[in-house]
């Protein structure tokens, strides 16, 4: 890949025009009026472009619109046509006129049927227009002699606008230039992706490099999982495989050239995602020369301690920073303040756990945990050089909820122990609920729970009120494990069943609400790396998942084995690069893809991406991090998977482990390295 990240495109070009259609639109709250009274074409030399409306675009009093509705407005079309001998080279652009005064952030477009995406993420490119104040690239490409290409164009009002927005009375006005180059001789495959990129865009170089029917790339199953993900490979070759946006370029074996320096930081490179952005993996700090050799196995970072949250009852004092002389911290830009009051205003804040603002051990509080305690990291603590720190993934383990890197509902598992014949409880099949009475059905009655036949019965009656009188009564409990005469089980609510239970915690729609520990390191991270710096505005928003797919109820199903766990995807070596389901795609504002729920567009690698690196020394760090995969949930542990400290990717624990964070990113499309750079440690790419 070396030699092909150098390389440079060189090629001739004769003649260069332009030629400018107009698409008027003007904006004010709730109306739209998007207009063009005929069919025209323009032409210079022997390149032409026609642009068309059917029925010409009239849309009146329009409103914020869904997706769905914006995906079926009558389009606005482009064709471009190369009517000459040689190859011709475009790029069509939507320049934003002067007299726009409504923001680009909510103006939504769909163009040539692709998902819907708001202006403002399109790629930023030099206006061409004297009265455009911004323009944005919608495509590049090229055309064969005698060929021609048509395009659609969407424009609606983003249904997130509101009233508060204040855009009452804000025009949007925009038109498409269309700028055309000739070359004498077909386009290579780098010139190709250049054109749709940018010229010495990274990805160009990984795409040509790419040897996709290696017999060392994976392959994928009917379903979408990944055919032998634990097979390994020392050979550093580029495949493909499909993810969330379309094909992604992986790095698979043992690379030595994927070092990449951002934000004065290291990373190393993982695979292009199929929008064209670059998936980045947390490497370390910079060495005293700026370079990626640091390899010492410790940097200051934050650490997970006991328990993992801090006790915030009643008044403590917070500082917005702090200093450090020796092994002293002091707090400054201080404030007493109280939990039960003031925990939004608390998190992201400093203190020493207490009323002092002086200590030894500093926390900051990351996140809420309940009334009275806060996730909390504990700071500048030595640690591995390739993670930002070590972290549980969640501070509590006993529900399935906690494999979620963000959870909602929580129903906590509790167990009891049942000493042969002394508890002749009734077990139901199902229950009836009325008037805050539940009433058990088809029960069986028994107390010897290490009975065989009793145990056989326990597996179709999973519901109990622990209640050896009769078979009814105000708390009502579902059991999902039992462990020799130990049942688990979880208190239901209302006239819920035990799976609808599951459901509520790791596969509704509305699951993501809370953060993580985890999350909560990360995001935090960002805030004091990333955030409001010039970095930002190089990422891209693509997905980071957390499958949660349950692959085997066990005793959550109302007929299942109550000696069988709850497994995920990837207990069962179900790996997926697209991410299975939308919930637990992560991401900031994709809504198409995604779920929108993050703060920022970071996270973790999955499992499936580990697997396509294939490579143990590729994925060594020489202590366990977390992936963001669940793996299954014991009795009242939840267990997530991990890479191990020789660069394993198949292992699992409970949540509540303190392992190291590793944090991922992506650079945005078309973006560049600078000269000179070379992908080692010790002469890394640099982001340009």
């Amino acid at each position: 890949m070396k030699q092909r990240l150098n390389y440079k495109k060189k090629v001739i070009y004769f003649g260069i025009i332009g030629v400018l259609l107009l698409i008027g639109v003007s904006y004010a709250i709730w109306q739209l009026n998007f207009t063009q009274d005929s069919s025209n074409t323009l032409s210079v030399a022997c390149f032409s472009v026609t642009y068309t409306e059917q029925d010409n675009i009239s849309l009146l009093n329009t409103y914020p619109m869904l997706d769905s509705e914006g995906k079926n407005l009558t389009p606005y079309q482009v064709t471009i046509k190369n009517n000459c001998s040689e190859y011709g080279a475009y790029q069509v652009n939507l320049e934003v006129l002067n007299t726009t005064t409504l923001d680009s952030a909510f103006v939504k477009i769909m163009f040539d049927e692709q998902d819907p995406k708001l202006l403002n993420s399109y790629t930023a490119v030099e206006k061409t227009l004297s009265d455009a104040t911004s323009a944005y690239k919608m495509t590049t490409g090229y055309l064969k002699p005698n060929e021609e290409r048509t395009y659609t164009l969407r424009l609606w009002l983003d249904e997130n606008v509101t009233l508060e927005d204040h855009v009452e009375g804000k025009k949007f006005a925009s038109k498409i230039t269309i700028a055309n180059t000739y070359k004498a001789s077909a386009p290579t495959s780098l010139e190709e992706c250049e054109a749709q990129y940018g010229e010495g865009a990274a990805i160009c170089n990984i795409i040509a490099s790419a040897d996709p029917t290696n017999s060392k790339c994976l392959q994928v199953n009917e379903d979408g999982s990944i055919k032998d993900p634990y097979s390994t490979t020392e050979e550093p070759i580029i495949c493909t495989m499909e993810d969330d946006y379309g094909t992604s370029y992986y790095l698979r074996g043992n690379h030595q050239d994927n070092n990449v320096k951002f934000a004065n930081m290291c990373w190393k490179l993982v695979r292009v995602t199929g929008s064209g952005g670059l998936k980045l993996i947390y490497n370390g700090d910079l060495d005293a020369n700026g370079k990626c050799t640091t390899t010492s196995g410790e940097h200051s970072g934050f650490a997970g301690f006991a328990g993992q949250t801090l006790s915030l009852s009643g008044n403590k004092v917070y500082g917005s920073s702090y200093t450090k002389e020796g092994t002293t911290y002091t707090l400054t830009d201080t404030s007493t303040l109280n939990w039960t009051n003031d925990s939004a205003s608390i998190i992201g804040k400093y203190t020493c756990g207490d009323t002092n603002t002086s200590c030894t051990t500093l926390y900051v509080v990351t996140g809420e945990y309940s009334s009275s305690q806060g996730y909390a990291l504990k700071l500048d603590q030595s640690t591995n050089y390739a993670q930002i720190g070590t972290s549980a993934f969640n501070s509590s383990y006993n529900s399935p909820a906690y494999v979620g890197y963000m959870y909602n509902d929580v129903y906590t598992s509790n167990s009891k122990s049942l000493s042969s014949n002394t508890n002749n409880y009734y077990y139901g099949e199902s229950f009836t609920y009325t008037g805050g009475t539940y009433t058990l059905n088809n029960t069986v009655q028994f107390a010897d729970v290490s009975d065989s036949t009793n145990q056989t019965n326990l597996n179709t009656h999973h519901y109990t009120c622990f209640n050896a009188s009769n078979n009814t009564c105000t708390e009502l409990y579902y059991i999902y494990y039992l462990s020799g005469t130990t049942p688990y089980y979880i208190k239901l609510n209302g006239n819920e069943t035990g799976p609808e239970a599951l459901n509520k915690m790791v596969t509704n729609n509305d699951i993501n609400v809370k953060n993580s520990h985890i999350k909560g390191a990360i995001d935090w991270w960002y805030e004091q790396n990333i955030k409001n710096t010039e970095y930002e505005s190089k990422l891209e928003d693509t997905v980071f998942c957390n499958d949660r797919t349950v692959d085997a109820l066990g005793g959550w199903s109302e007929t299942g084995s109550l000696s069988s766990y709850l497994y995920f995807n990837a207990y069962n070596s179900k790996y997926y690069l697209k991410c299975p389901n939308k919930r637990d795609a992560f991401t900031v504002s994709d809504g198409n893809k995604g779920n929108s729920a993050l703060t920022y567009p970071i996270g973790l690698l999955t499992i499936a991406e580990h697997s396509l690196i294939g490579n143990y020394t590729a994925n060594k760090t020489g202590t366990y991090y977390w992936s963001s995969a669940p793996s299954y949930f014991i009795s009242y542990n939840a267990i997530e998977r991990y890479v191990d400290s020789t660069g394993s990717w198949y292992s699992s624990n409970n949540v509540l482990n303190s392992f190291g964070a590793r944090v991922a990113l992506s650079l945005r499309p078309g973006t560049t390295f600078k000269s000179g750079g070379e992908g080692s440690a010790s002469n890394p790419y640099e982001v340009e």
